[in-house]
C-alpha cells in the first residue's frame, strides 16, 4: 500500500511540474505570438507590395532612356517593343524574388511554429494516461467521458500540423541568384538585338565606358543596385551560362531526336508486322 501511496505522490509530483512546464511555456507561447502578430502585419505588407511589383513597368521617362541606349543597335520599332516585354518581364521576375527571400523566412517561421504545436500535442497525449491515473474516484473513465473527446482533439490537432508541416516543406523557393538570373536576361536582350558583350575604358581614369555599359546601368543596375564596374566579372558569368544553356539544349534536342527515331521505327515494325 505504501508503495502505491509513493507512486501515486510521484506522479502526482510529475503531474504539478508538468502544469508549471505548461504554464512556462504557455507564457513563452504568448510573446511569440505577438512575435508572430507582428510578423503576419509584415507579411501583409509585404503581400501588398508583391501585388505592387507584379504589375511594375516601365515610366514613359525610364523606357524611353533604355532605349535611347538600343538605338544605337538599328532595332525595328517591333523589335523595340518586343525588348520592353522581355525587360519587363525580368524586372517583375527579379522584384518578385527578392520579396520570396521574406516569403523563405516566413516559410521557416510557420514550420517552426507547427513544430512546436506537434510536439505539445504530443506531449499532452504522453501525459493524458497519466490524468486519468490520477483521477479523485480512482477509476479511468470510459471512451465516452470527455477526456476521450480531448484525445480525439490532440490527435485532429497532430495530424493538421504535420498537413501543414508537408504544404510548407514542399514549397520550393528558387535556389539560384534572382540578381544574376536578372542580369543575364538583360544581357540577353542585348544580344538578341545584335549589340556585342564588349566596352572600352576611359583613357585616363579607366572607367568602363561604352553602349552596352549605358543600356546595363539603366536596365539592370538601376534595379540591383551596385557598382557598373562589375559588368567584367558579369559578362564572364554571361558567357559560362550561356555555354551551359546551349549544351543542355543540345543534349535535351539530341534526345528527343533518339526518341522520335524509336518512335518511328517501332511505328515502321508495327505497320509491317514485325
Amino acid at each position: 500500500m505504501a508503495n502505491a501511496k509513493e507512486s501515486v505522490d510521484a506522479l502526482a509530483a510529475k503531474w504539478k511540474q508538468f502544469e508549471i512546464e505548461v504554464i512556462q511555456a504557455l507564457s513563452r507561447h504568448l510573446d511569440e505570438s505577438r512575435q508572430v502578430n507582428r510578423q503576419a502585419k509584415a507579411f501583409l505588407e509585404s503581400d501588398a507590395r508583391y501585388v505592387r511589383l507584379a504589375r511594375f513597368d516601365y515610366t514613359d521617362g525610364q523606357w524611353a532612356e533604355i532605349e535611347e541606349t538600343l538605338r544605337c543597335l538599328k532595332p525595328s520599332q517591333v523589335a523595340l517593343e518586343d525588348a520592353r516585354t522581355r525587360l519587363r518581364s525580368a524586372t517583375r521576375k527579379y522584384l518578385l524574388q527578392t520579396v520570396k527571400r521574406g516569403l523563405q523566412m516566413q516559410k521557416k517561421n510557420a514550420l517552426r511554429e507547427w513544430k512546436k504545436i506537434s510536439k505539445c500535442a504530443s506531449y499532452l497525449l504522453a501525459f493524458l494516461p497519466v490524468a486519468l491515473v490520477l483521477e479523485p474516484d480512482g477509476e479511468v473513465p470510459d471512451e465516452s467521458d470527455s477526456l476521450s473527446d480531448i484525445k480525439f482533439a490532440l490527435l485532429k490537432l497532430l495530424m493538421i500540423a504535420s498537413d501543414h508541416r508537408g504544404k510548407l516543406e514542399a514549397i520550393e523557393y528558387p535556389k539560384a541568384t534572382p540578381q544574376a538570373w536578372f542580369q543575364f536576361c538583360v544581357l540577353e536582350v542585348w544580344t538578341d538585338l545584335g549589340g556585342k558583350l564588349q566596352f572600352s575604358r576611359h583613357p585616363t581614369n579607366h572607367k568602363i565606358k561604352g553602349p552596352l555599359v549605358k543600356y546595363f546601368s539603366l536596365a539592370a543596375q538601376s534595379f540591383t543596385r551596385g557598382s557598373v564596374e562589375t559588368l567584367p566579372d558579369i559578362l564572364k558569368r554571361q558567357k559560362k551560362v550561356k555555354t551551359a544553356l546551349e549544351n543542355g539544349r543540345s543534349v535535351v534536342a539530341a534526345g528527343i531526336l533518339e526518341i522520335e527515331k524509336i518512335i518511328e521505327k517501332g511505328s515502321t515494325s508495327f505497320l509491317n508486322g514485325d
